[in-house]
């Protein structure tokens, strides 16, 4: 099989016996049937992949929501994270190199409270229910 894909073979004239050409012949046939068998095969997988896919996903998602019930900072009780939020929104409580960068330590105030009740719905309701954070 190597000596008719060698490279010289193919870039010349090639004179071929019958019997040879009687072979590529047969084996063009048999490589065609090959592709035809393995495209039928992949057809086959993909039809059954795509009806997979949904399966997968709808696991995923229930997935994400078993790891978010049993992410760590769900079983921190309400109070202590409001007290959590109360430290984060007082700039002198923050690292001296964040409200240095800030030249209005009031607006950082004002806006930590709003991206903190933009987290979730749980961390909403606790911003609220935490009036320090936003005075």
């Amino acid at each position: 099989m190597a000596q008719y894909l060698s490279l010289y073979r193919l870039e010349t004239q090639l004179s071929l016996e019958p019997s040879e050409l009687s072979f590529l012949q047969a084996r063009l046939v048999q490589l065609e049937a090959e592709v035809s068998s393995l495209t039928e095969e992949i057809d086959a997988h993909e039809t059954r992949a795509s009806h997979l896919i949904p399966r997968k996903n709808a696991k995923l998602v229930e997935l994400d929501l078993f790891k978010n019930i049993l992410a760590p900072i769900r079983r921190i009780p309400p109070e202590i994270l409001g007290y959590i939020f109360e430290l984060s929104c007082d700039p002198w409580c923050l690292p001296q190199h964040i409200w240095k960068v800030h030249l209005y330590i009031d607006e950082y105030r004002t806006s930590s409270p709003v991206a903190i009740s933009k987290v979730c719905v749980a961390w909403r309701q606790v911003a609220h229910m935490t009036p320090r954070i936003w005075s």
